[in-house]
């Protein structure tokens, strides 16, 4: 290798995984490489003459997604090649309850501009059901998809993970980050939007996704369920006006992918 960096603290960086980004010709990073801290809490790598990046993605909550400056290889006076990076520590931390319900999930972060909320990054919930990010000054919102969402009725081995659980994707409040740390803790819901989608034979183990239709445009979000063995669905939303198309299983057949008309969520009252 040619390139190496202690990345503290070392006690707690090794393993971490690390995304190797370099500048291309037009002027944007583009995917490089993968690499790991070893068990003395280096990173090393061999990179080609260039421009670098590198973003580190701790496991646990202790520490955050880390982003390196840019630096040159070999050294420059502009982009100076680092010789130590500390990961970052969250200021938004929090835990998913129940734990086992949580365990193997997806917490994701995002952040909201005008009216509208963009992903900002997401990541594994640890096995205590932990998270932590770190995040500029704004306006949030942290969006958890439990295990038995993303992996419910696709089959294969989740150690660990509670793949029948009544749990849906689950939203907090907003909340502003103003230079400060905020703790936001997140009680798993079961929905206040269910039904049952026909013909359940062909239904069970598709899913759906939500479309937000209020704004100007069909707006896209991160809001998805799998429809259960007995066709069942259930979804956590915010207020808002919606639509759901529902997705049949793979090897349905007769049946497409379908639209629901408009409706409206007014609050936390579930409706079915």
């Amino acid at each position: 290798s040619n390139f190496s960096a202690t990345v503290t603290p070392t006690a707690s960086s090794p393993g971490t995984q690390v995304l190797i980004e370099k500048v291309q010709s037009q002027g944007s990073f583009q995917f490089h490489d993968w690499a790991n801290v070893n068990s003395s809490g280096d990173i090393e790598a061999y990179l080609p003459n260039g421009r670098y990046r590198l973003t580190f993605e701790p496991s646990g909550s202790d520490f955050a997604q880390t982003r390196s400056a840019t630096f040159d290889i070999p050294t420059s006076g502009d982009f100076p090649t680092p010789t130590t990076i500390a990961l970052a520590t969250p200021n938004i931390t929090g835990t998913v309850t129940p734990n086992a319900d949580a365990v193997y999930g997806q917490v994701c972060i995002e952040r909201k501009d005008n009216e509208n909320y963009s992903y900002v990054t997401c990541k594994s919930l640890d096995s205590n059901g932990k998270y932590g990010f770190k995040v500029d000054n704004g306006t949030y919102r942290v969006v958890v998809t439990p295990a038995s969402v993303i992996y419910g009725g696709k089959g294969g081995y989740f150690p660990g993970a509670k793949l029948d659980s009544p749990y849906t994707t689950t939203t907090s409040d907003e909340f502003t980050v103003n230079s400060d740390s905020k703790v936001i803790n997140i009680a798993l819901s079961t929905g206040n939007l269910s039904g049952t989608v026909s013909d359940i034979a062909k239904s069970a183990g598709g899913w759906i996704q939500v479309l937000k239709t209020d704004g100007a445009y069909l707006q896209w979000t991160n809001y998805r369920t799998n429809i259960s063995s007995l066709g069942k669905y259930a979804l956590q939303l915010p207020a808002g006006q919606y639509r759901l198309q529902i997705f049949p299983r793979d090897d349905a057949t007769g049946v497409v992918r379908t639209e629901t008309t408009d409706f409206t969520i007014a609050g936390s009252t579930p409706i079915e």
